[in-house]
């Protein structure tokens, strides 16, 4: 647990910030209660830059001191830093707030300023004015997976050129995001606190101070190797899951080539899930021909006419260095109870969902405008045919529903940054498309940050997006474009309750489909509980507590 605490080092301060101003929501200093509550405010699970650990050392954000559960220091904004920062020998240290527009820069800075850095225990974030643009990766967000030579293409262009991501640096103070009401509070004290030193009992220094209580029990120079064998850390770990047409039966030994449909992981992008999710319902429900309306289980449905096994695979982890499917694929290599059934000698085609709940739709009638991107040269698969499919698809969209399909410029020097690039290392030969909203660089400024928020997307492009990937699946499979009857009502309701459990805030989790299936976790940030799906994978971690158990992939 992290908890945020602003007190007052000076005894009832009153109630008033600076200029006499009143704190916001300041109760009159009646009681001991209300002294306290004029001195504290408390933010509990706040969000943080975890540290996070690999084979060669760490990213994310350091704890306090080695031997120090606290990070304290005098609460400052950084408008006034230049002038705290050359304060007085011996000078408390100081809780640094920054506006998150310019909390990239003032990160970097740290780092390049070992004198500033001296001063700084710790850097609290208020994000309750989004910039224009903002993302913590780098302008070729995992570059080192490309199947290419990188070049000096920049797939996010709103990324800091040349340099690496926020994301991907260690920051060697704790860095914590604060809530409204919270971010409202320390400002308002950091404003008091602007040129105001108090002399208290012959204690010098600023009234309100910032404290965070952050216990880390790694090392700070620790590794991934050395924390889990000391088990001073957890390692990161979800459940990716899995799914066939027709179903693959237990101990089934599969003779057919393999289509497999990818979603680039289960935390992000959403849109590319929740259209994966789409068009799986809408295949997994299609009625043999000639039985409408009949009750579809396994070999009742129009999957038991395909020549070939498609396989709906969502992915967790991908952000962090594509865990999710560099897991997947070596459980295929080396032939895992946990993908049973399946066979990577048998996938020849993969068809990725990026990010499309952006899309541009234009014109009449509004069409949403999709781009299939394909790595080139000799080494990989010919990927001619999925792109076929897909235009073809996008003609057989239902009325209400249009799309076009274009291959993406030939200037690109291949594949964006997806999980197809784990696939393409380990079996070139594969033919591989993803099918995003952009052409040369991601449409959204917010790519990889916590404002690519559930607003800024688009249901009905999600909705041609599905059926668009429904009936390409369809035709690859060996089904016949009349066989599949896509109708634009279902795709949109398909396409509503999957966003309401995974993109909205509201109900989140705790939807009709996620709560059949499980009981969700929540956060809570000024008593108010929130069900939406978590960025951060999580951990995985034993029954007994003692040791990692690795459990099965997924369901079939």
């Amino acid at each position: 647990m992290t908890v945020l605490v602003l007190l007052s080092l000076v005894a009832l301060v009153g109630k008033h910030g600076a200029h006499g101003a009143p704190l916001h929501g300041a109760p009159e200093a009646k009681t001991v209660r209300d002294v306290y509550a004029l001195m504290y405010r408390e933010q509990k699970r706040t969000g943080g830059a975890y540290l996070l650990l690999n084979s060669t050392g760490g990213i994310g954000s350091q704890g306090p001191p080695e031997g120090q559960r606290d990070a304290d220091g005098a609460l400052i904004h950084l408008r006034h830093l230049p002038n705290a920062s050359k304060g007085p020998t011996g000078a408390a240290s100081l809780m640094v707030l920054v506006p998150v527009a310019e909390s990239d820069a003032f990160l970097r800075r740290l780092l390049a300023e070992p004198a500033l850095l001296a001063r700084v225990a710790g850097v609290l974030i208020d994000d309750t004015e989004p910039p224009a643009s903002y993302t913590s990766l780098p302008a070729f967000p995992g570059v080192a997976f490309a199947p290419y030579p990188a070049g000096g293409h920049a797939w996010n262009p709103v990324a800091t050129p040349d340099a690496p991501g926020s994301g991907q640096l260690r920051w060697p103070v704790p860095v914590m995001l604060l809530s409204e009401g919270m971010a409202r509070d320390a400002r308002e004290r950091a404003d008091y606190n602007k040129e105001r030193v108090v002399n208290v009992q012959g204690h010098q220094g600023r009234a309100y101070h910032a404290r965070i209580s952050l216990p880390m029990s790694a090392s700070g120079d620790a590794d991934s190797a050395s924390a889990l064998k000391a088990a001073t850390c957890a390692p990161l770990g979800g459940f990716s899951v899995w799914a066939a047409l027709p179903p693959i039966p237990a101990g089934a030994n599969v003779t057919k080539s393999t289509l497999l449909v990818v979603a680039q992981g289960a935390t992000a992008p959403l849109s590319g899930l929740v259209a994966l999710l789409a068009a799986a319902s809408v295949l997994g429900a299609a009625p043999a021909p000639g039985l409408e309306g009949a009750a579809q289980n396994g070999a009742a449905g129009l999957a038991a006419s395909y020549s070939r096994q498609i396989v709906f695979l969502a992915l967790a982890g991908e952000p962090w260095g594509y865990m999710g499917s560099k897991a997947f694929l070596w459980e295929l290599q080396r032939g895992g109870v946990t993908v049973e059934g399946l066979d990577l000698a048998l996938v020849d085609q993969v068809l990725e969902i990026g990010p499309i709940g952006q899309a541009a739709i234009t014109g009449s009638p509004a069409t949403a405008a999709f781009y299939a991107h394909t790595q080139p040269g000799a080494a990989f698969g010919n990927a001619g045919p999925v792109v076929d499919a897909l235009q073809a698809a996008a003609g057989q969209l239902p009325e209400g529903l249009k799309a076009s399909v274009s291959p993406a410029s030939s200037s690109n020097p291949g594949i964006p940054p997806s999980s197809l690039m784990s696939f393409l290392r380990v079996k070139p030969q594969i033919a591989g498309v993803v099918l995003t909203e952009f052409d040369r660089a991601y449409r959204n400024p917010y790519q990889g940050s916590r404002f690519d928020k559930g607003d800024r997307v688009d249901g009905g492009a999600i909705a041609r997006a599905a059926g668009v990937v429904a009936a390409a699946a369809h035709a690859l499979a060996g089904g016949r474009p009349e066989d599949l009857q896509a109708n634009a009502t279902r795709l949109l309701e398909l396409v509503a309750s999957f966003s309401s459990c995974l993109i909205a805030l509201d109900p989140g989790l705790s939807c009709a489909a996620a709560s059949a299936l499980m009981a969700a976790g929540y956060t809570e940030v000024d008593g108010v509980r929130s069900y939406a799906p978590k960025h951060y994978i999580g951990v995985l971690q034993a029954r007994d507590g003692s040791r990692v158990i690795r459990g099965r992939l997924g369901s079939r």
